[in-house]
């Protein structure tokens, strides 16, 4: 297979970085509830944007039955939303790839956070309207305060309502230009009896409900402080865009998130804070193996770090035994002046038996401001029915009968050899399967061992024996030493244990990561790349993986390699994975996925907000906004987990690097061949233009005298010198063509305009052909009052005199040749017209391509290519157009310029 990718040239990427700055603009129409006037005020505005010229079309307006915007919708152009079938339903969506190809300058998009049919590209509308942006497109969209995000548990708590459409708060900054739509609460609710918001038959419902005037009112506080606090993020950034010295007021909040449902408040409770102080802001887990590793857990874990980088907060996961001790630790080295956190509602026996993190952070933590909330929901008893049932997932039988077998053993050989043994040499005894069953990190059981173990201990061995009676009290110490010991022993255990699972899988993990980047540096191709780091990948992970790239730039994607783990055949030949990868299908809608990826590059597939529906999850392989290549992985969606991506964009970032490094490599290669080419290209430039031209000059110079002898030339040799002057002319026309050429790729030609009379370009041309023009039916035809105009004469007498040399070499003798000028609107035109002559439509495309040829008329007139070449450069300097097209039994050759004053 060849190798492919190729560092992209500077022009493309400076290309790239001009279209990154040049993105649409969103403006927001922003509400407190439903009602208020939001669509209705977006339409307006587009109706003046139409009536000033702006190229306006509605994407998706929800109408909701409503008169006024069904008229207002009435004048605006309108793309058709798309048809979505879903089990014998039908949904209309807004058309995203429609938007993309008739890019209007600004497109209406109503219900920001609309939740999009299933089989969507994006999960969400927001989602849609952000690809929009980034292709340039200016975005008017709406959108009520109950759908941010981290306002979803206060809306909760004033209306009642769980609100399940939301949008992250990024894109509320990300808003350009935000319109708060109010209305005072009485006039909502009168238009609301009057069915204007919602079918009469539902205002009753809403009016005891959401519509209350305490909500309302409550809404419209919160839609005015969110407003408000975008303002003063404005003057925040402006602030530090001016780097001002005074500007100390620096604020961090930080907030401590774990597997709990009530993370997720916590992270809504951090963001709000944070907006409301326009600082920064960080999520914090700490492992600190605890032994939650249930599936739940992770899931709940993995679910709320998602939400925290959805609302922009830099997610960050430490690990440690003593959380108090991490977290500060973090605090410190991150600068945080806020700390928010989880306090948890004690029994009242966990009162005395260990402090509250909140609490601990308080006492230690005195430089920070901790912000603590206590957690009395629902979701605290069943996190710990959750715990409980983690707990007794760990239970197993086996240990049980072990540990009871055990005990028993000994008690009985205790029993026999009891003149033998010291009391304290039974008790030790008796504690041994308890030590063994707690080295297994089994606390219950253990927990349980103790206590027949002690019961057997009194009953068998402590005076008065056969009964459960204790006489002497220093008996109770040791009972309660054995509790003692086999906690301790038990939690110690299985910390250690915990410890060493994470240690070992981290281990593998680092260990696999040193092996791709210390082999991945040893290479110089990108075969190599792939074939050290696909196995990591697929092994690693334990997933067919599959590997796609562009040989070029404006390439579509091809299937490059594939490793499938299971497959004995990929284990013990690696170079498999590069072979018969024509037998692998990539279905039409994978494809789509894959070509979005490697476009936008940014994950989608299984398991993100992005084609959701794939069957496959996608990352880019990408190095300063350049994707070399994406890698594709056979996943569920419930597979994904934190672990899961923090390797893949290690290994990606790895390969990254390393596939950047070997295409710098080979520019710089390619520089120096180039270097030296255009070295060589100049010495033989500057051979021809000094060696060559001087002499023909002088060959000319006397052929032209011993022409215009009359005393010794005959009719024979007249003809002689003729040709000996046209051959010369010819060759000289190739060193100009030649020269030209090096000038106009080295963009070292500078116009020289002044005014240019097109009867004396066309009387030099034809000079130059006149012995040859003799024999041909040759005429000019020129406007009346209309020869003067603006451009660099020597270049268009250069221009003039190649489509000349054209038109004659590619007719016949009998043919006629027109040369003519017009002049039209706003620019003038000069063509050159060839009876009896038709170009292939083929040969049209590649025409004026450098080095292009067609074969002439006869075999001895072929040229070089770079006739039409030179043409084409030259009208284009100077703002014109130049084409070729057949017409009836005759070719003609046309280029236009603009009109100077």
């Amino acid at each position: 297979m060849e190798e492919i990718v190729s560092s992209p040239e500077p022009d493309l990427v400076l290309q790239k970085i001009k279209q990154e700055n040049e993105k649409g603009e969103l403006t927001l129409f922003f509400g407190a509830v439903a009602g208020v006037g939001k669509t209705y005020t977006m339409l307006k505005n587009a109706k003046e944007l139409l009536k000033s010229g702006v190229n306006v079309a509605i994407g998706y307006v929800e109408m909701h039955g409503r008169v006024e915007t069904e008229r207002l919708i009435h004048g605006l152009p309108s793309i058709p939303p798309k048809e979505i079938l879903y089990r014998g339903g039908t949904f209309y969506e807004l058309d995203l790839d429609a938007i993309l190809r008739e890019k209007p300058s600004v497109v209406l998009i109503d219900e920001l956070a609309h939740s999009n049919a299933p089989s969507s590209r994006h999960q969400k509308r927001y989602q849609d309207v952000l690809e929009i942006l980034d292709n340039g497109i200016d975005v008017y969209s709406t959108m009520n305060v109950q759908h941010l995000e981290s306002l979803n548990d206060l809306v909760l708590q004033i209306t009642g309502v769980k609100v399940t459409e939301t949008v992250p708060d990024v894109i509320l900054e990300r808003v350009d230009k935000i319109q708060i739509i109010d209305i005072p609460p009485e006039k909502l609710v009168e238009r609301l009896k009057e069915g204007k918001i919602y079918k009469l038959q539902s205002v009753e419902k809403a009016l005891m409900n959401f519509f209350k005037l305490g909500n309302i009112n409550a809404l419209r506080e919160i839609a005015l402080k969110q407003a408000a606090g975008r303002v003063g993020k404005d003057v925040y950034d402006d602030y530090k865009d001016k780097a001002l010295e005074n500007w100390n007021a620096v604020e961090k909040v930080m907030v401590c998130i774990d597997g709990s449902e009530f993370s997720a408040n916590l992270i809504r409770h951090a963001k709000r804070l944070s907006s409301q102080m326009n600082a920064e802001w960080i999520a914090l887990n700490v492992d600190n193996f605890s032994g939650d590793g249930s599936v739940e857990y992770r899931e709940k874990l993995a679910k709320n770090i998602r939400l925290a980088e959805e609302l922009g907060a830099e997610v960050n996961t430490v690990s440690g035994q003593d959380k108090v001790e991490e977290i500060l630790k973090h605090a410190r080295a991150r600068f945080v002046t806020h700390i928010v956190i989880a306090k948890r509602a004690n029994s009242f026996l966990g009162k005395f038996w260990r402090m509250n993190i909140a609490d601990e952070l308080l006492n230690t933590g005195n430089e920070f401001c901790i912000v603590s909330y206590i957690n009395k929901t629902k979701e605290q008893k069943i996190e710990e029915n959750l715990e409980n049932k983690q707990e007794s997932s760990h239970f197993r039988i086996e240990r049980y009968l072990f540990g009871f077998g055990l005990l028993g053993i000994i008690t009985f050989l205790c029993l026999v050899f009891r003149e033998y043994l010291e009391l304290v040499n039974i008790a030790l005894l008796i504690l041994l399967p308890v030590l063994i069953i707690a080295s297994m990190g089994d606390m219950k059981t253990s927990m349980v061992i103790t206590f027949v173990g002690v019961g057997l201990f009194n009953f068998f061995f402590v005076p008065p024996i056969y009964t459960f009676v204790v006489s002497d009290i220093s008996h109770l110490w040791s009972f309660f030493i054995f509790f003692i010991v086999a906690y301790i022993i038990s939690s110690q255990a299985k910390n250690l244990k915990l410890i060493g699972e994470v240690i070992r899988e981290r281990e593998k993990r680092v260990r696999r990561l040193f092996k791709l980047s210390r082999r991945v540096t040893a290479v110089a191709e990108t075969k190599q790349i792939i074939k050290i780091a696909m196995p990591i990948i697929a092994e690693s992970l334990g997933k067919e993986t599959f590997f796609f790239m562009k040989q070029r730039m404006d390439d579509i994607p091809k299937l490059y390699a594939h490793y499938d783990p299971k497959s004995p055949l990929s284990s013990k030949k690696y170079d498999a994975m590069f072979e018969k990868l024509g037998a692998i299908f990539i279905s039409p809608s994978e494809f789509a996925v894959l070509s979005w990826c490697f476009e936008n590059g940014r994950n989608a597939g299984a398991g993100t907000d992005t084609f959701l529906a794939s069957d496959m999850f996608y990352m880019p392989i990408k190095s300063r906004d350049i994707v070399y290549g994406i890698v594709g992985l056979k996943i569920k969606e419930d597979e994904i987990t934190t672990e899961f991506k923090m390797f893949l964009d290690s290994v990606t970032s790895v390969m990254a690097v390393s596939l950047e490094r070997i295409a710098l490599s080979q520019k710089n290669n390619e520089s120096a061949i180039n270097l030296a080419r255009e070295e060589l290209k100049n010495a033989l430039y500057g051979s021809i233009s000094h060696d060559l031209r001087t002499p023909l000059a002088s060959i000319l110079g006397m052929v032209s005298m011993l022409k215009n002898d009359e005393t010794w030339l005959d009719e024979k040799k007249r003809t002689i010198v003729s040709h000996v002057i046209f051959s010369a002319k010819k060759m000289e026309r190739l060193m100009n063509n030649l020269l030209d050429s090096a000038r106009f790729e080295s963009h070292s030609v500078v116009l020289k305009k002044d005014w240019c009379d097109v009867a004396d370009i066309f009387s030099l041309a034809a000079t130059e052909f006149e012995d040859v023009l003799k024999e041909r039916n040759f005429t000019i035809a020129i406007q009346e009052d209309s020869g003067i105009f603006k451009a660099d004469c020597v270049l268009i007498e250069r221009v003039v005199v190649n489509l000349l040399e054209n038109a004659i070499k590619y007719s016949k003798k009998d043919s006629k040749i027109t040369l003519g000028f017009k002049k039209e609107a706003k620019r003038y035109s000069i063509f050159v017209l060839n009876e009896d002559s038709q170009i292939t439509a083929d040969d049209l495309k590649l025409i004026f391509e450098k080095f292009f040829r067609i074969k002439g008329i006869s075999d001895d007139i072929n040229g070089s290519g770079l006739g039409l070449f030179i043409c084409k450069k030259i009208v284009e300097a100077h703002g014109g157009n130049i084409w070729a097209k057949n017409l009836e039994n005759s070719v003609i050759f046309e280029f236009n310029l603009p009109i100077e004053e």
